[in-house]
């Protein structure tokens, strides 16, 4: 026979996790088989898996009438009212239907609003109250107002349209960074186009400098005159060529050593 060991220790800090720790105690009780032991070894086994702290407070308990501190689920009952306050069903609802979806999972939406239920005292329409805040509390509000508009809408087939869409919305998302990654990919692969745009730039840096050159004087140089008659160059004799009527800078002429240079090789 298969042996299993109890729950580890329940935290007395935490005493709102009481409800989960005598969920895993009863799944123990029942695979241990540990219901055909007489109540004081339950009872007694129920204590020592909670830990050395749950000895004080089963000392603080008050049996009446045929209350025994021997029956498992009297115990049980009253280890309930010690940790688990008066349920505020008001408040509980409140909760469950401010709760809207976070920047999280859809499943860890959908989950949450299971949870949130369970303290509401629903009943036979707990299903339709999760569906509802489903539909409403989604963050994808074109998929809430489609569920909107079926007027046969389940739980289970907004479940499954929730799950749906967020799976083709991630789908997309990794395509979209895939094509991204692909057009970088693209364009470290092809420098003749960023040659291309330095020849381009140099074009047109040459082009400007045209203009520039065509916006000053051929005479002197300088900016271009409003009459060309007033250049300060008209009366002057350039000292590269000796001729009259504009400056060295503007002088398109060979040197005269250049010339001699020419004629002496001649």
């Amino acid at each position: 026979m298969a042996k299993f060991n109890p729950p580890e220790n329940f935290n007395f800090e935490r005493p709102g996790d009481w409800p989960v720790w005598r969920q895993r105690f009863s799944r123990y009780s029942l695979a241990a088989k540990l219901s055909n032991e007489d109540g004081e070894v339950q009872v007694s086994t129920l204590i020592y898996g909670m830990g050395y702290e749950a000895e004080n407070i089963f000392k603080s308990f008050s049996f009446v009438d045929d209350e025994s501190g021997d029956d498992y689920d009297t115990v049980i009952a009253k280890f309930d009212a010690y940790f688990v306050p008066k349920k505020n069903t008001i408040h509980e609802r409140a909760c469950f239907y401010q709760r809207v979806q976070k920047p999280e999972m859809a499943e860890s939406f959908i989950r949450a609003f299971c949870e949130l239920s369970e303290n509401c005292d629903f009943g036979e329409t707990k299903s339709e109250h999760i569906r509802d805040r489903l539909v409403v509390g989604i963050r994808d509000k074109g998929l809430s107002r489609r569920l909107q508009l079926m007027s046969d809408l389940t739980l289970e087939t907004a479940v499954q349209m929730v799950r749906q869409a967020e799976d083709v919305a991630q789908q997309i998302s990794q395509q979209e960074r895939q094509t991204t990654l692909n057009v970088h990919e693209v364009s470290h692969r092809c420098p003749a186009r960023r040659g291309g745009r330095q020849h381009a730039k140099k074009r047109t840096d040459g082009a400007e400098q045209a203009r520039s050159e065509d916006s000053r004087c051929r005479k002197c140089g300088k900016e271009r005159h409003k009459i060309p008659a007033k250049c300060p160059a008209l009366d002057s004799e350039c000292r590269k060529c000796g001729k009259k009527g504009h400056w060295e800078r503007k002088c398109f002429s060979k040197s005269v050593r250049e010339v001699s240079y020419c004629e002496d090789g001649e």
